[in-house]
């Protein structure tokens, strides 16, 4: 095990024997392994997903398998997948990659019985956890994912939340802030902020206390920095940009911004296999400032 992994692994020291060695399993795996950066690879869904954007384009992405060999063949260090996807096929690809099975949560959704739920998702290592802030408050959250929390860590698996629906940088904070703070997530995965979507309700005070945020960087290093000082890792989202060249820039300003890593969904499946693979060791490039 490297220092680097050694070193991250130590800020959640307080967790169980399980749930550390799937995290160290997750940051030893892949072409990234050790490096303490991450990317992950995901199945596109969600509530604004349909199948028709995402696979159509590239019929051969309808097959739970051809996700599952992306993510092998471009050594991510997991792939995200619901639970009957993953339960579809993971027998063919049984310990080639950890993985990490979905849950989409709402308010008016809970999961009543999560025990039962942990029993099904044993072959996974981790639990990805989906909440859309746009329609909720972030608050109302934080009772159904300690429950989350504390369910998963009693089965060893780490949890992740997946922040969407907005790409407000005062929002993100405060929630990035919120979860590190209540420990009810070891990883967060966010959107990239977007300047075009800034409420600025505390813009007086970003100024008064010298908050840079203008820029990209310094809006990713300002949520890494709520992030307990990035003692958590931060993962961004990927867009579905115009063209590889934006890209790759606005991934290159992620890394520089301190996030730990991307994840990758739609542009992957929107590729033919060799050049999804080609797409997702580019992007995995820029985290670690070499070629893999």
């Amino acid at each position: 095990m490297t220092p680097r992994v050694r070193e991250i692994l130590s800020w959640y020291r307080a967790e169980n024997g399980g749930v550390l060695a799937n995290l160290a399993r997750i940051l030893n795996h892949g072409k990234l392994a050790g490096t303490g950066k991450l990317l992950f690879h995901s199945v596109p869904e969600g509530q604004s997903f349909h199948p028709i954007q995402a696979f159509a384009c590239n019929p051969d992405s309808y097959e739970p398998a051809y996700h599952f060999n992306c993510a092998v063949e471009a050594g991510a260090n997991a792939l995200i997948a619901p639970l009957g996807f993953i339960e579809s096929t993971v027998a063919e690809y049984t310990g080639e990659i950890p993985l990490v099975v979905s849950v989409f949560c709402r308010r008016d959704q809970r999961h009543a019985n999560k025990e039962k739920y942990m029993q099904r998702v044993l072959q996974c290592g981790a639990v990805g956890i989906q909440i859309l802030l746009e329609e909720e408050n972030p608050s109302e959250f934080l009772n159904e994912l300690s429950e989350w929390s504390t369910v998963a860590a009693q089965w060893g698996l780490v949890v992740m939340l997946n922040i969407k629906g907005t790409s407000s940088l005062e929002k993100m904070a405060k929630w990035v802030n919120e979860v590190s703070s209540y420990g009810v997530a070891h990883i967060v995965i966010v959107s990239a902020p977007d300047s075009s979507d800034q409420e600025r309700t505390y813009n007086s005070d970003y100024e008064r206390y010298h908050v840079k945020s203008d820029v990209l960087v310094e809006q990713v290093r300002h949520l890494t920095d709520c992030h307990l000082m990035g003692r958590r890792l931060l993962m961004i989202n990927e867009r579905l940009w115009k063209s590889e060249d934006e890209g790759f820039s606005e991934v290159r300003r992620w890394a520089e911004g301190g996030a730990f890593g991307a994840v990758l969904a739609e542009n992957i499946s929107r590729r033919p296999d060799r050049e999804a693979i080609d797409f997702s060791i580019r992007v995995m490039n820029f985290f670690v400032g070499n070629e893999l």
